[in-house]
């Protein structure tokens, strides 16, 4: 199906395009919000600028995908391919990826707050300057993703996978980092404050400049860590 041809139909009142093969479409500045386009391929289409508010994408195949400012507020993208898409200030506010695959996928200033990641697969991914306010990432793979300068405000990260991470200026705070792992990640002048981290694992971690203020520090495991002062501490 061409991205023209679905455009007519959506016009003419449909909205179930379940498995739908859209490979390549091209569907720049178009309106389908509310779309069903459940295990639909969509890989390499070009959807910079759409609405697609509210849709329905559980399993779509959107790799490669060009969704650089598409608007994807509260919709479902849940067990979704994702990888290598280009989210771009993508508007992805409580929208749901759950089990998603984001790996190496660009979301540099992307807006996900509030958003559901729980297990999803981020790792590789361009988080840079990205809103994860309130953002749920229970469970996911965050290894070697790019979190510089992202606010991740009150984010759920509990059981998280961080490893290698950077996080150079990430706002973390109030976040519940509890059993999470950030070997060898940076996170250099990020704000911690007020955070939980209950046997959070920050071996081999730089916190050099970052702010802790409020923190449990015995609740944390500490490994050749370098703290904000620049001392070394183990436990």
């Amino acid at each position: 199906m061409t991205g023209e041809e679905l455009q007519a139909r959506y016009r003419a009142g449909q909205r179930n395009f379940v498995r739908a093969d859209l490979h390549d479409a091209a569907l720049s500045m178009a309106d389908l919000s509310e779309i069903v386009l459940t295990g639909a391929n969509l890989s390499g289409a070009i959807l910079t600028g759409s609405d697609l508010s509210g849709a329905e994408l559980m399993g779509a195949n959107l790799y490669q995908a060009k969704l650089w400012k598409v608007n994807l507020v509260a919709a479902n993208l849940s067990e979704a391919n994702l990888s290598e898409a280009n989210l771009w200030e993508a508007n992805l506010r409580d929208a749901n990826l759950a089990k998603a695959n984001l790996s190496r996928s660009n979301l540099t200033g992307a807006d996900l707050w509030n958003a559901d990641l729980l297990e999803a697969e981020l790792s590789r991914a361009d988080c840079t300057s990205a809103n994860l306010t309130g953002a749920i990432l229970m469970k996911s793979n965050l290894t070697k993703t790019q979190l510089r300068k992202t606010e991740l405000v009150n984010a759920e990260l509990m059981d998280a996978d961080l490893t290698g991470a950077n996080l150079m200026e990430a706002n973390l705070a109030g976040s519940n980092l509890s059993g999470a792992k950030f070997e060898a990640a940076h996170l250099i002048g990020a704000n911690l404050s007020d955070v939980e981290a209950i046997q959070a694992d920050f071996s081999q971690v730089c916190m050099r400049g970052a702010d802790l203020t409020g923190v449990d520090l015995e609740s944390m495991v500490f490994s050749e860590t370098v703290m904000p002062d620049g001392s070394v501490r183990s436990s």
